[in-house]
């Protein structure tokens, strides 16, 4: 029977080779942030049979997008800037919570609480006068913020907690939110903040933080409302402690080598379908959710990978840089039990490093596509 393909169209980072090693970076260096698998398109093949009946779920999927939850869609598939995805959260943020869980059948509460946890053994094993700093950045209605609080309570971590996003209602919400979590030892702010200007905002309007002054930086399901990604690494970079940690969970585009798992009839059988994930991204129901239900015209995927070749020099002339820690990116199972769409979670720890391992790393990434790719 035909086969069919699927090609991942561009690769997970588009960076000029020649640019590159014109600059003097050492090839192996290069390799090492960015290996040859992100830097090259995937090709995937099918059975005709599979296809058409992979087109036809898909055909499916974007009925119900388009007709049953016609009174979600927001965007109308324009590329939003950052007023346009403020006026997104303006009409989502009282139902907020509910239809985000929906969306990806409640697993939004594990991510949350992953991010809570690693705050608090982050903050259990720093030793330090004063409270323990934590930033819940692009906190929504404050439900990463609310769990972070919780499992600093449970581990009796003296912190200040600070929940800061751009739009005014969610902030309200946030607040809130807040008033009903009490303990003693943790003091909790809600703030309106630029996640693309978090170190001397000059918007008096909107908070800003100290050089060097925050522990922990958690961002859950908020870089796809960022429009500079970049901007916001750099600027958590500059108000993290050094030692500091920087927590992401997000979307991230499928990765045919590393599907996620299926388990049907209690598990008697476990099937791979990295088909299945790539017609989701390309044509289903995680492009028509993201385009028309939550206004996303973004995949932030390559910013996991570009966040390591931000640097930032301090005012006394000392280079830093986020160290990765950790990363898992993986498609698990939403409804029925699908991997219908791929996720990650990445750490990264704020470290210094020598002036020329900074140059290597601004070179690496000037000569990379940072703008987001369009879903």
């Amino acid at each position: 029977m035909a086969k069919q393909h699927f090609f991942h169209e561009t690769p997970v980072v588009s960076v000029d080779l020649q640019k590159v090693l014109a600059s003097g970076v050492p090839t192996e260096f290069l390799d090492r942030f960015l290996p040859r698998f992100l830097r090259e398109p995937t090709p995937l093949e099918v059975g005709a049979l599979k296809y058409w009946l992979l087109a036809a779920g898909q055909f499916l999927v974007r009925f119900y997008f388009e007709y049953g939850v016609k009174h979600l869609r927001q965007s109308g598939g324009v590329f939003l800037d950052r007023l346009g995805v403020d006026r997104i959260y303006d009409v989502m943020a009282k139902g907020y919570e509910d239809q985000h869980g929906r969306s990806v059948n409640w697993a939004d509460r594990a991510w949350r609480r992953e991010a809570a946890q690693l705050a608090a053994i982050v903050a259990a094993e720093t030793f330090q006068d004063g409270p323990f700093v934590v930033l819940d950045c692009c906190t929504g209605p404050g439900l990463t913020m609310e769990q972070i609080f919780l499992w600093l309570k449970r581990y009796g971590i003296k912190a200040r907690i600070i929940g800061g996003d751009y739009n005014e209602k969610m902030v309200r919400y946030a607040a809130e939110r807040a008033k009903v979590l009490s303990s003693p030892g943790i003091k909790i702010e809600i703030h309106r903040l630029d996640a693309m200007k978090l170190v001397d905002n000059p918007d008096r309007d909107l908070y800003s933080f100290a050089r060097n002054s925050v522990d922990f930086i958690a961002v859950v399901f908020g870089l796809g409302g960022v429009v500079d990604p970049i901007a916001f690494a750099r600027g958590a970079l500059e108000a993290l402690k050094p030692g500091g940690v920087l927590f992401v969970c997000d979307m991230h585009r499928p990765d045919p080598e590393n599907p996620g798992i299926f388990s049907p009839f209690l598990g008697l059988r476990k099937w791979k379908m990295p088909v299945l994930e790539a017609s989701n991204w390309y044509d289903g129901a995680e492009r028509k959710a993201m385009r028309d239900v939550w206004g996303w015209l973004r995949d932030h995927t390559r910013f996991r990978y570009l966040i390591p070749l931000v640097t930032w020099m301090s005012p006394d002339g000392r280079w830093y840089r986020f160290k990765r820690t950790y990363h898992r990116h993986l498609a698990e199972p939403w409804h029925f039990g699908l991997p219908f769409l791929t996720t990650s979670q990445t750490v990264w720890q704020k470290i210094e490093i020598l002036p020329e391992e900074a140059a290597w790393c601004e070179a690496i990434l000037a000569a990379c596509d940072t703008e987001p790719m369009r879903t």
